[in-house]
């Protein structure tokens, strides 16, 4: 049961307001027990539990005030139910096939606040926004969210155990949580973004429910639904001010990321014409590795290995595929294989590479000009400008326009070693992409690229795999073809080797000194440590690298080590 009555808490509110304006009035402040002796609420005289506070009902059908609403969904065929936790609050999920429905809805179940708790609520908010405060530079700098939310965090709390004395510690961290989302977050959508199932999630505009893009089940409409279209705007706005981005009539297009990685785009009213819009691609809290990706069949030992080679002795790779194929995943998973003594620069529009910790890594992100058309900082400045960084690798997001792609392999050309992505289908592709516009790049300037991955994604299974890894070949014409090295065969989902490269080790071998040999050795050598981390689950990017970082001083005793069998952590 609630504490007390709707109309005791109402009654309480409206003598606090007296109290206020009378206090208001006398032009002085009134002692803090005063206030809370106006209070009629008598607190329990036993610790008030969860049933106390949240209500059974499963759907909150928009009680004024919130910026999400929840609705009920029809009952259907159940295809998936699962449960997680998102902070301090449990989330059950239910997948149900309503017979109406053409899409299946993902129902999210989540606890409900009841009227007489929501009251105390939107009471607690409204003190601590005046009295808690936060200058422009907290809002917009990253590195102080995590400080504003705690003040505001701490605020709260007092206020709660003023009103709720005996409230649980359960309960009032979840009451903090929903209180929280909505006032410096997503509101609900913070609970999406906590469902490592999902990968994207859209807001269409006010009218639709929000849809999201599940890893088993591909598009799903959700039970939730944004109040409305001017609430959809400032969601899209904090994101953007938070990025040192802007939205509004006049710049009605938004690309940035949340301040725990993600990428999210946004449209306005009339550019998209249903109303405005959200789009909020998920990234994994901990990225892929390449043990990830080798566990669910994306990439073989063997391609994995022949990958790790080209980078430690410097070829230049470009990764392709079509859109949500795990382009940037992918190029993010083979950075451990960089040798931790070199300097990276990676240069993105919007950040979304993670590289390991142990790196020497300079990020560059470019920024978009004022509204007085001052201050942008496009790709190519950041290209041009990494140059003079004295940068041993760089790392570029994706080329997009010719003037990048040209100082990219001129970059090639200069000694540098470049990793990129490009949307291209095929290797074939890749070539075409880049000697036609928008592009237009000259054929003899490709010779410098040594290698290229296909990115597939099968959207009927929902899996990804690499099509293609093909090594450039330069012609005497000044043009280059493509020689296939691995393939992936969808008929028995494996990975086959096609040809011998003849290109990328014989050029190994002139540099490094090796024989045919030792060559062969050294990259069976390789693909025997990968299987070793594979087998005994080491996943995370810094623990990879400490592995291929130890490899790199003392080859013979990681490679021993894996021979061997012996347990990762016991080496490094």
């Amino acid at each position: 049961m609630i504490m007390v009555t709707v109309e005791e808490l109402q009654e309480a509110l409206k003598e606090l307001e007296d109290v206020k304006k009378g206090l208001k009035g006398k032009a002085k402040k009134a002692p803090a027990k005063t206030v809370k002796k106006a209070l009629p609420i008598k607190p329990m005289p036993r610790v008030l539990k969860w049933e106390d506070i949240f209500s059974k009902q499963e759907a909150d059908t928009g009680v004024p005030g919130t910026e999400i609403m929840v609705m009920h969904h029809p009952q259907g065929k159940v295809l998936q139910e699962y449960s997680y936790t998102a902070k301090s609050t449990p989330v059950r999920i239910v997948i149900v096939k309503p017979p109406t429905e053409y899409t299946p809805i993902y129902d999210m179940h989540l606890p409900t606040v009841g009227e007489g708790t929501r009251i105390i609520m939107d009471e607690v908010r409204e003190e601590i926004t005046s009295k808690v405060g936060v200058g422009l530079q907290e809002v917009l700098d990253i590195k102080a969210g995590g400080r504003v939310d705690d003040r505001y965090r701490k605020s709260a709390e007092k206020r709660f155990k003023d009103y709720l004395p005996k409230l649980d510690e359960k309960t009032e961290a979840l009451l903090l949580d929903l209180m929280l989302n909505d006032m410096l977050g997503l509101g609900k959508m913070e609970f999406l973004l906590s469902d490592d199932s999902l990968e994207e999630i859209v807001v269409n505009n006010s009218v639709e429910p929000i849809w999201v893009y599940h890893k088993m089940h591909g598009w799903l409409k959700t039970n939730l639904k944004v109040r409305d279209e001017k609430q959809v705007y400032e969601y899209a706005d904090g994101i953007a001010r938070r990025a040192e981005r802007q939205i509004n009539t006049l710049n009605p297009l938004m690309d940035a990321h949340l301040t725990t990685g993600e990428r999210s785009n946004a449209t306005l009213f009339p550019i998209s014409s249903k109303g405005n819009t959200m789009t909020v691609r998920k990234f994994a809290r901990e990225p892929w590795s390449i043990v990830d990706f080798m566990d669910n069949g994306t990439v073989s030992p063997g391609i994995a290995a022949f990958i790790w080679m080209g980078m430690q002795y410097e070829m230049n790779i470009l990764v392709s595929g079509g859109t949500a194929s795990g382009k940037t995943s992918l190029l993010n998973a083979m950075t451990p294989f960089l040798p931790p003594n070199h300097r990276i620069i990676s240069i993105e529009d919007t950040k979304e590479l993670r590289l390991p910790n142990y790196l020497h890594w300079v990020p560059l992100v470019t920024r978009q000009p004022n509204p007085e058309g001052k201050g942008g900082v496009t790709m190519l400045d950041l290209m041009v400008n990494s140059l003079r960084m004295r940068p041993d690798r760089i790392i570029v997001g994706e080329i997009r326009r010719h003037n990048e792609a040209e100082v990219l392999f001129e970059a090639m050309h200069t000694g540098h070693s470049v990793y990129a992505t490009l949307h291209a289908n095929t290797a074939e592709e890749v070539r075409r992409r880049l000697i036609t516009p928008p592009l237009d790049i000259s054929e003899t300037l490709l010779e410098s690229l040594h290698m290229v991955l296909v990115q597939f994604r099968h959207r009927r299974l929902g899996i990804r795999r690499t099509l293609e890894f093909a090594e450039v070949l330069p012609t005497s014409e000044g043009t280059i073809s493509f020689r296939t090295l691995f393939r992936w065969r969808p008929t028995e989902d494996a990975f086959m080797m096609v040809k011998d490269s003849i290109r990328v080790m014989p050029e190994i071998q002139l540099f490094s000194g090796l024989s045919d040999r030792e060559l062969k050795d050294e990259l069976g050598n390789k693909q025997k440590i990968l299987e070793w981390l594979l087998k005994n689950n080491v996943r995370r990017t810094d623990d990879i690298g400490l592995v291929i970082g130890r490899y790199y001083t003392s080859p013979d005793e990681i490679v021993n080590a894996a021979k061997a069998g012996k347990k990762p952590e016991a080496v490094v």
